[in-house]
């Protein structure tokens, strides 16, 4: 095997001394990419331009932490190594071994890749509205999602007038004080109608919800990201509470909004 993994090194190196010393061609081919890559646009990239294949491979295993050093597009040792590496985590060692560059090993990477690469909502977010599911008839994309951030993109136009909520939390209970809720947002509408993006707190009983913390403020619009605060105190009979941010549609809008939310707080002071 070593033998075979020093031709592949030679022969991308012969073929890459310009990527060597000018990365911005294989970076433009990156960019040229889906958002999330296909597993199809990596299958192909591979076959057909796979020194862009190995750049695009060495970015992605540099953000998992397991490739230090920069990317030039070469299958260097240091490289197959971090790559065996991920094979390893995502259970495809065998398929590796044999040669990263071959086609088999190229489909398998390339499918756990893509199913790494797809967003996720941080762990205690929900995506809910006010009927059955999907009532509203947007289509909601989830575009980028970290541990505690999501961008999410609402389309379409709306079959009724109601409400999407994304929770920002799992239920809190209700302790007695002030409760401050918090989160970092950026909102831009470029359908021909706006909906309301606001931030809001539910207050629920043994039975379920019956009424709110507070009711705004509103999200804002712009390449800004604003920190939006708001408070409350719930009343007798609280048992939970709910932070969440309400987008709130009338029937027949024509929608393209996205918005990002980040770091959301909800702690008793």
């Amino acid at each position: 095997m070593r033998g075979s993994l020093s031709t592949i090194v030679l022969i991308l190196g012969m073929t890459s001394i310009a990527a060597a010393q000018d990365v911005s061609s294989l970076q433009r081919t990156i960019d040229t990419l889906a958002r999330p890559v296909s597993e199809e646009q990596l299958r192909e990239l591979a076959a057909d331009r796979p020194n862009a294949y190995v750049y695009f491979l060495q970015r992605f295993l540099a953000d998992r932490g397991m490739l230090a050093g920069g990317a030039d597009g070469l299958l260097k040792g240091s490289t197959i190594q971090a790559l065996l590496t991920y094979c390893r985590e995502s259970g495809i060692e065998t398929v590796c071994a044999g040669g990263p560059m071959r086609p088999e090993a190229v489909a398998a990477v390339a499918r756990a890749i893509v199913a790494d690469l797809v967003p996720v909502l941080p762990e205690g977010w929900r995506i809910a509205d006010n009927g059955k599911g999907g009532s509203i008839g947007l289509r909601i994309e989830l575009v980028s999602a970290g541990p505690n951030e999501a961008t999410l993109r609402f389309t379409g136009t709306a079959a009724r007038t109601g409400y999407i909520n994304v929770e920002l939390s799992p239920l809190q209970s209700a302790a007695p004080g002030n409760w401050v809720a918090s989160v970092s947002a950026r909102g831009q509408q470029d359908g021909q109608d706006a909906g309301d993006l606001w931030l809001r707190t539910a207050v629920l009983d043994e039975n379920g919800y019956i009424g709110e913390l507070f009711a705004g403020p509103r999200l804002p619009e712009g390449e800004q990201t604003t920190r939006v605060t708001a408070s409350g105190t719930p009343g007798e009979g609280a048992t939970r509470l709910l932070p969440y941010v309400q987008f709130w549609l009338q029937a027949g809008q024509q929608i393209d909004t996205t918005v990002t939310l980040a770091d959301p707080s909800f702690e008793q002071q």
